[in-house]
């Protein structure tokens, strides 16, 4: 089958300090190249000073595109500058990641299109007119493929569309770079200072909306009944690109936590090996949650609010489920597990294969299960 993958104009597919949509395109072109598919994968252009990451990018076709414009409208330029290579590459399906305009951008283009996404509510949709426009579009793409049951749910009703037009495609993780690792995990908490501490760890946006300053405030508590307790927080403050601290790093910092900033891509998977237990306090909009995957996959244990899609990804064997917004619940539940190393090494061993059926290559099965429903329509 050939596939053409098209997401937003956000940053370059590949980017060392790349963001989650971004991932999921590359991982998944790479599992379907795997296969034995035929695979374009299309990106806005990198800047001089944004290095692509070793591994997949070198691996699957990528038709960079240069775009001169600011979103939103970089979006539509993006669509409209890769359709002749899109017509070129002449696939069986166009799959379209985030972008719900795409399906007016590439009409006129024979394949189907379809559209996984991990958020439904876009830019204006708020306003009636905003919000017919986007729904019209929506309804021409061929498959809608939301990342989660939550998404799904959510979505048909803020669209007022059938739930059974949609079809859940989850996100993946890429099992040979998050795993257990016992000699990398050593290494990596030598290199963070880390070595004889219980380390809480969170990796991702650090924002209100992802819940880090529920997070700081629960340590607060726990570093007083575990004084020995560390904390360290990787990714960048507000939105991907920023450097800059903001008051919610400083507190953070302030707490005696470690801010690392954005880290590169082949480092993540470090990160989440020196943790002993990864906390997602996330307060709204988290509609699969692919840290916590890649956190479990690694060996590390959950703690996550109970929210969206989470509970998904976070079964009680491997994890924790605590209320959204509720540090004090938070607090309670890493005290928890910090007063009993036996129930959070039984979590850690149990990790793993919680992870196992988020892996890549099942997600492009499910993909080609997909693609084949809507081409035989």
């Amino acid at each position: 089958m050939r596939i053409a993958h098209i997401g937003p104009a956000v940053l370059p597919v590949g980017y060392s300090f790349g963001g989650a949509v971004e991932r999921r395109m590359l991982e998944l072109a790479a599992a379907q190249l795997h296969r034995g598919d035929d695979v374009l994968l299309v990106s806005l252009a990198a800047k001089p000073n944004e290095v692509r990451a070793a591994g997949a990018a070198q691996q699957v076709p990528i038709l960079d595109v240069a775009c001169r414009t600011r979103r939103p409208l970089r979006d539509i330029e993006l669509l409209t500058r890769a359709r002749p290579g899109i017509s070129d590459f002449a696939p069986d399906i166009i799959h379209v990641h985030n972008s719900p305009a795409a399906a007016l951008c590439l009409a006129g283009l024979p394949a189907p299109k379809v559209l996984t996404f991990d958020f439904f509510r876009y830019r204006g949709s708020e306003h009636p007119l905003a919000k017919a426009a986007y729904r019209r579009a929506l309804k021409s793409f061929d498959r809608l493929m939301p990342v989660s049951d939550f998404c799904a749910r959510e979505a048909a009703e803020f669209w007022s569309l059938p739930l059974a037009d949609f079809r859940v495609l989850p996100n993946g993780v890429n099992v040979e770079q998050f795993s257990p690792d016992e000699s990398r995990r050593e290494a990596a908490r030598q290199r963070y200072a880390l070595d004889t501490h219980l380390v809480i760890g969170y990796v991702g946006r650090v924002c209100t909306q992802k819940g880090s300053d529920t997070l700081a405030e629960a340590f607060r508590t726990v570093k007083a009944a575990h004084p020995s307790a560390a904390l360290l927080v990787a990714g960048p403050a507000d939105i991907f690109g920023q450097t800059r601290g903001t008051p919610l790093t400083d507190q953070i910092e302030e707490l005696g936590g470690r801010w690392l900033g954005a880290v590169p891509e082949d480092e993540v998977a470090d990160v989440f090996r020196s943790l002993d237990i990864c906390a997602m306090p996330t307060r709204q909009d988290e509609m699969f949650g692919m840290a916590a995957a890649e956190a479990l996959a690694s060996g590390t244990p959950v703690v996550c609010s109970n929210l969206g899609g989470l509970p998904e990804v976070v079964s009680p064997s491997a994890g924790v489920l605590v209320r959204p917004g509720d540090a004090e619940a938070l607090a309670d539940e890493l005290i928890a597990l910090c007063d009993d190393r036996a129930a959070l090494a039984r979590l850690a061993a149990a990790a793993p294969g919680e992870a196992s059926k988020f892996t890549w290559i099942a997600i492009a099965d499910r993909a080609e299960t997909l693609y084949r429903e809507v081409l035989r329509q």
